[in-house]
């Protein structure tokens, strides 16, 4: 800030070096006009970016502050909270296809289990979790919960060991689930209107 002070005095200064140089009334007037329109410039353009100092300030502090009371999370530039977690199971060889979709399910299971276990250990105030609340209101549990079924969910499946032969017998695959939530700033802020 007072480097842009140190601009607008610099520009007062020039503008009444001007002025000293004039010759007539009419130059005069004419050099003062453009010397309080490049002021007041140079004021705005000193607005604006203070403005901007602050904006990026405020956005720090909730990063920071997202930071430390929602361990787990990552705050976006949009402002959302993101949770990710993983989860994987095994499709045995022997079971086909059907032992590849129930293993798919596992994983993506296992992977929603660890995503509310990340969410229920985010800060709600100074002391209490969002488990704390899920276990003492219902309406809490029910957000909660409403937010898991919006999770993104993906799956990848690789193989335990790979084999080019063609009679190969069929190797185990690991499936390996993805859930990632996003969840807006005020709407984890609404879950201090029900802390006691």
């Amino acid at each position: 800030m007072k480097i842009l002070n140190t601009v607008v005095s610099c520009v007062a200064v020039a503008s009444i070096v001007v002025l000293a140089g004039c010759q007539t009334p009419s130059q005069a007037k004419e050099a003062k006009a453009e010397s309080d329109a490049a002021v007041a410039q140079a004021q705005a353009e000193t607005t604006a970016v203070q403005e901007q100092l602050d904006a990026a300030k405020a956005e720090d502090a909730n990063r920071d502050r997202a930071a430390k009371a929602i361990p787990g999370s990552t705050l976006t530039q949009d402002g959302t909270l993101l949770f990710t977690a993983e989860g994987q199971s095994v499709a045995k060889a022997e079971d086909g296809a059907m032992g590849l979709t129930k293993a798919r399910i596992a994983a993506e299971t296992i992977a929603k289990a660890n995503l509310l276990e990340i969410i229920k250990g985010g800060l709600i105030s100074s002391t209490v979790t969002v488990g704390d609340m899920m276990f003492q209101s219902q309406t809490v549990s029910t957000k909660v919960n409403g937010w898991l079924g919006g999770a993104l969910l993906k799956t990848e499946t690789s193989s335990e060991k790979e084999s080019n032969l063609p009679d190969a017998e069929p190797v185990d695959q690991i499936v390996t689930a993805q859930a990632s939530l996003e969840v807006s700033l005020s709407a984890w802020e609404d879950l201090q209107d029900y802390v006691e």
